[in-house]
């Protein structure tokens, strides 16, 4: 049996920006800030996403402004997102090179994550777009996704694993995209996200006490009684 008999940790599920931080791992790189930023600039070699969410204690007032320059070329190449009110946003784009983002904000806190990706997975997200998932592509999606209301507690293991519990039986294992979430392990609180789009209301990732967010990359149900 899978049973845990330590005290839970309660699991929150409000997301919570830190200052500005930057941290780069393999492919990654995520920015969080409040306000007017100018990111420093990020090179890719392929295909690469840019995640976005935000937040505010006045949503009424806030406002966000994504804008990408191709720092090779030094063109403004538009606006990624343009939101009053709080919200999220995800996008690919496909040409690899040198760029640089600028938020103009307003009352709000953000959080910006691209990530290189393969010409694969790329290939997977624009199947998607256009209803022609395949699939594998469908199940893929699905092995990232965390049911909402599936679990009362959680405990990490080290890094690289989330176990999460119903009355105190392991219910799923959870590891990470890159594989170590770093801080988890030390984390008083972490906040259960869910992207932007997803009408099932599944999550997607976690963020930290902190402010880091890690992705997951695989969720596998454990419930054993």
């Amino acid at each position: 049996m899978n049973k845990l008999s330590l005290p839970l940790k309660t699991c929150a599920r409000a997301i919570v920006l830190a200052g500005m931080a930057l941290s780069a791992t393999a492919g990654e790189v995520t920015f969080t800030g409040e306000g007017n930023r100018t990111l420093p600039e990020f090179t890719v070699d392929g295909p690469w996403t840019l995640n976005w969410t935000s937040r505010s204690d006045n949503p009424t007032l806030a406002s966000i402004e994504i804008r990408l320059y191709d720092r090779g070329s030094d063109d403004y190449l538009g606006k990624v997102a343009e939101r009053l009110g709080t919200g999220s946003g995800y996008k690919m784009f496909e040409k690899p090179g040198r760029y640089q983002i600028v938020v103009v904000g307003t009352s709000i806190d953000w959080e910006i994550m691209i990530e290189e990706i393969d010409p694969e997975r790329a290939a997977a997200i624009k199947r998607q777009a256009l209803g022609e998932a395949s699939l594998e592509d469908t199940t893929r999606r699905y092995s990232k996704r965390l049911p909402q209301d599936s679990f009362e507690g959680w405990q990490p293991d080290g890094d690289d694993m989330l176990l999460l519990y119903v009355d105190g039986y392991l219910r799923w294992r959870v590891t990470f995209s890159p594989a170590d979430c770093k801080g988890l392990d030390d984390a008083a609180a972490i906040s259960f996200v869910t992207p932007v789009g997803d009408l099932e209301g599944a999550y997607d990732s976690i963020m930290l006490d902190d402010g880091t967010r890690c992705y997951f990359d695989n969720v596998v149900p454990a419930y054993v009684r």
